[in-house]
């Protein structure tokens, strides 16, 4: 984002106005991002789906959150450096 400029220039009351006969924006119902994206591409041309596949499966890849798999009482060794008495159930 290099254009800061444009982001002080903006009016929202013309933009509106000059949208209001425009098509609809696509929708989503769903709550899991997978499967909102995939609603979204459902509702883009087919020609360009490929496209867009490709692009939600890098947003898919960059806010995927990566959970540990140790079990918790292995993790508070390796944070504190010495056994607890904490365990996992």
């Amino acid at each position: 984002m290099t254009n800061i400029r444009s982001l002080y220039t903006g009016n929202v009351i013309d933009d509106a106005t000059a949208n209001r006969n425009a098509a609809e924006q696509p929708k989503f119902t769903s709550t899991n991002k997978a499967a909102a994206l995939t609603e979204l591409i459902a509702s883009i041309p087919e020609e360009e789906r490929k496209t867009a596949t490709a692009d939600k499966n890098a947003l898919l890849e960059a806010t995927f959150v990566h959970r540990c798999l140790l079990p918790l009482d292995r993790i508070l060794i390796i944070h504190t450096g010495k056994n607890s008495a904490v365990t996992a159930p």
